[in-house]
């Protein structure tokens, strides 16, 4: 069985929100690779009230299962924020 991932992400007021059974599409510089499957998702408000922050437990997926979704399910696409703090 797979592991249980929690991540977190955060979206503007307006979009759309993060349901339970949505993939998520991680992509990277080089390529797109990470491919999760909702398993919860919980959202919470920010002090700057533009944003809202999904608390999440995911699943690692693949893309070919993403791509096979239902009708009712997102494809939501999300860029991983740089580990790198230093700017160069």
């Amino acid at each position: 069985m797979d592991k249980l991932r929690k991540l977190y992400i955060d979206l503007p007021n307006w979009s759309k929100p993060i349901k339970t059974d949505d993939f998520l599409v991680a992509v990277g510089i080089k390529k797109s690779n990470s491919v999760y499957h909702v398993s919860e998702s919980k959202p919470s408000s920010r002090k700057d009230k533009r944003l809202t922050r999904y608390h999440l437990k995911v699943y690692k997926s693949d893309l070919i299962t993403a791509l096979k979704r239902d009708n009712d399910q997102e494809l939501i696409i999300i860029k991983w924020y740089s580990r790198n703090k230093k700017k160069h």
